[in-house]
């Protein structure tokens, strides 16, 4: 008897496990958010660690985006990473407080105009999109703009070199590599627009009929304004400064990574837009430049700044 009492008992809890401590997690190839095992996929890392804080693992799966969101509606999986909110995903998911922002920003050659707001300032403009990406009706029906799509950015920057088209429209995320690791060769060939054309944010999104799935997005949440502060966004993101509305004043600030040293100008917004804000947020505490600790606001070179990365080819 007792080992059958054992046996239900082993039953329940690795039904239990399942269902509060592993997640079945799908996502389409979208980098560099989310991509296949052991490439960049920023987003998918930021979920995964923060999960893990809360002592829940993940089965991942790889799929084409439409069978992710069939897959998700029909309970074949419980999560994904990255997705978009919209009225019809949201009566079978429950989203996150964003994770990061999709910022499109204009991209032009050295010398161009790149302080267009919206779309409909590019009339008559050829732009170059990546095939394959959800830019959404606003981007996609743009009355009077010639719309180019390559298979990724690295071919549309080749269009742009080559002058085939007179704009690109990147990710912010890769304008800020742009400006942290080929900061060189971006000022000597392009112009990088400072204001997002489009901003849409980006969320970790559950079943809403999994076990305690409110309870599970209340500790998400809390572990991700965690990690937005305390380095770790920084690790993942490849980045030395990032902004946030840490206090929830609406106003962005700074937040040193642990290679921070001068203040990053435009540095990547988690928030969308950016912030002329002085406040630094470090160790707690909003401070000035000059109020932080000398180890701490190092000057010349970063570590970080000479390290041999390249995200994008300049070469001819």
């Amino acid at each position: 008897m007792k080992i059958f009492v054992f046996a239900i008992a082993l039953v329940v809890s690795a039904f239990g496990y399942s269902q509060t401590t592993q997640l079945g997690l799908a996502y389409d190839v979208w980098p560099p958010f989310t991509n296949i095992p052991d490439e960049t996929a920023v987003a998918t890392e930021i979920v995964k660690t923060a999960l893990n804080r809360n002592s829940i693992a993940v089965k991942e799966r790889v799929l084409d985006f439409n069978m992710v969101i069939k897959g998700l509606e029909a309970g074949s999986f419980q999560a994904s990473p990255a997705l978009w909110k919209t009225e019809e995903r949201e009566t079978f998911l429950l989203y996150s407080e964003p994770i990061l922002h999709n910022q499109l920003v204009l991209v032009g050659l050295k010398g161009a105009d790149v302080s267009a707001t919206s779309m409909s300032d590019l009339d008559g403009k050829r732009v170059a999109l990546v095939e394959g990406y959800a830019y959404g009706e606003e981007v996609e029906n743009a009355d009077g703009v010639i719309l180019t799509k390559g298979k990724n950015d690295q071919a549309n920057l080749l269009l742009l070199l080559e002058k085939k088209v007179d704009y690109i429209l990147v990710d912010g995320l890769l304008v800020a590599y742009l400006r942290s690791y080929q900061a060189a060769d971006a000022e000597k060939h392009l112009e990088l627009g400072a204001t997002p054309l489009v901003t849409k944010a980006l969320h970790f999104a559950i079943q809403k009929n999994i076990e305690d799935a409110e309870g599970l997005m209340k500790k998400f949440n809390e572990s991700i304004s965690e990690m937005q502060v305390d380095g770790t966004y920084h690790r993942i993101l490849k980045l030395n400064w990032i902004q946030a509305d840490v206090d929830g004043d609406g106003v962005l600030e700074m937040i040193p990574g642990a290679n921070a040293g001068r203040v990053m100008k435009n540095a990547y917004s988690l928030n969308g837009g950016s912030s002329d804000s002085s406040n630094i947020y470090y160790n707690g505490k909003l401070l000035n430049w000059e109020d932080l600790p000398d180890d701490v606001k190092r000057t010349g070179i970063n570590s970080q700044d000479v390290q041999d990365v390249t995200f994008l080819s300049f070469g001819l």
